[in-house]
């Protein structure tokens, strides 16, 4: 099976009213000025924010890796919810997320321009931890973090992002996602 991988500068939604957007997804709500939403796992409608672009694209973060990380230098999401400097020759520094905008001491926190919008509550109460890839899954609009859970049979696998924990405070439990797609194989 070969391996194709898609970046993309744009990624266009196209307004959908509330009730046609399935669970787990990110929509435009035609219904409230196209507002950027999302459809929790239970179906409630959570609107992202009247955040603006700034406010979705730099979080705060939490950086308890025990080394002060410098402003301008990138950064990776631990399991723990933290960040540590991205290292693609560690296993803790390969989740990158984003750059430092401030330095960030150990035990502080730092604001981080994100690779992606955070979209606030995307993924809670699914059981993902933060620095997991995130993957659409094959029921449906639902998500999955088991890369080995597609059949193969005609399965497109689309990376939607990282699970992160809410901003400011390092916890091992995923409510967001950071977003960036990439098509990992295409049939």
């Amino acid at each position: 099976m070969a391996v194709a991988k898609f970046n993309t500068e744009v990624l266009i939604l196209t307004p959908t009213a509330p009730g046609n957007a399935p669970a787990n997804s990110v929509y435009l709500d035609s219904s409230n000025s196209n507002a950027l939403s999302t459809k929790t796992a239970g179906n409630a409608n959570v609107q992202v924010g009247n955040a603006s672009a700034q406010d979705v694209m730099v979080k705060t973060m939490q950086n308890l890796s025990g080394a002060a990380i410098p402003a301008g230098k990138p950064v990776s999401k631990k399991a723990d919810g933290s960040i540590v400097s991205a290292d693609s020759d560690a296993v803790d520094g390969q989740r990158y997320i984003g750059i430092s905008l401030d330095a960030i001491n150990n035990n502080a926190t730092g604001r981080v321009l994100l690779v992606g919008p955070n979209v606030v509550n995307a993924v809670q109460g699914l059981g993902f931890i933060p620095g997991q890839d995130i993957y659409i899954s094959e029921s449906g609009g639902g998500y999955t973090n088991n890369f080995g859970s597609f059949t193969g049979n005609n399965d497109s696998v689309i990376k939607v992002g990282v699970a992160d924990c809410s901003a400011g405070v390092a916890n091992g439990v995923a409510t967001d996602l950071i977003m960036f797609s990439e098509v990992v194989i295409r049939p």
